[in-house]
């Protein structure tokens, strides 16, 4: 909304902070998770929800007074809890989408893990929320366009080595 900040520390325990950015006041604190978390995201369309990824997890927090709480995803079908690298939220509040190290992504709704489907060869590094459907990046250097479920990739983008700048990692 503008007026809230999220942060994740570098402590042992990853905390987590939101805060007044403009007054530079702590909201609400909490003990984020033991292994590193990679991404906070907050949901657009729910000011006091907010998702971490990382490591092994992820959690879906609450925002209340001065606390936050969250609801651990259950990895059912899952032989193990999966390292997550992005996430974002799609068009319904309801709903969290997950990139795994695996190539997967997973839907959730939460902390229920309702599918997943592969996406790419490697690491899903990005996703982003489009008006009908996500854009993925992955380690594989392909950049796909799919629908609003993940139900059909529309179109893929191989990003060919001589297409980047000089130096580009």
């Amino acid at each position: 909304d503008g007026k809230s900040l999220v942060s994740v520390g570098v402590d042992d325990g990853h905390s987590i902070v939101v805060w007044d950015w403009k007054r530079g006041e702590k909201l609400a604190t909490a003990r984020g998770h033991k292994e590193k978390i990679f991404v906070v995201k907050c949901n657009p369309m729910v000011m006091d929800k907010l998702v971490t990824v990382g490591i092994k997890h992820i959690k879906f927090w609450q925002h209340a007074g001065g606390g936050l709480t969250f609801r651990r995803g259950a990895f059912r079908g899952v032989s193990r809890p999966e390292t997550m690298m992005s996430v974002c939220y799609g068009r319904s509040e309801a709903l969290v989408f997950s990139g795994a190290a695996t190539g997967d992504v997973y839907i959730w709704k939460e902390p229920l893990l309702l599918k997943t489907v592969k996406a790419h060869d490697g690491p899903v590094f990005a996703m982003f929320s489009l008006d009908k459907g996500f854009v993925t990046g992955g380690k594989d250097g392909v950049v796909e366009l799919w629908d609003d479920m993940f139900d059909r990739c529309l179109k893929t983008y191989a990003i060919k080595r001589a297409a980047l700048s000089p130096g580009s990692k």
